[in-house]
């Protein structure tokens, strides 16, 4: 077996990560402003690229679906 076929992919992974509404705004600059904690969830890339953010995790994991992606959770 190569390097190749051992190597992890990670053009499809994402992650999901619950965030506040401070830190959510440091993302995402151009969303509108939002209580402070509010409770929001964010898909971003592997790379941590901010590619979504939602109300709720629901939303999040089908975006993830729907692109293609292998989404985990960070804790």
């Amino acid at each position: 077996m190569t390097e190749a076929n051992i190597a992890p992919d990670f053009r499809n992974l994402a992650y999901i990560r619950t965030l506040n509404g401070a830190e959510a705004k440091s993302l995402f600059p151009s969303m509108p402003d939002v209580a402070p904690d509010l409770e929001l969830w964010a898909l971003l890339d592997a790379d941590g690229t901010p590619i979504m953010l939602a109300d709720t995790r629901e939303a999040v994991e089908m975006n993830a679906r729907d692109n293609d992606l292998e989404a985990v959770s960070l804790h």
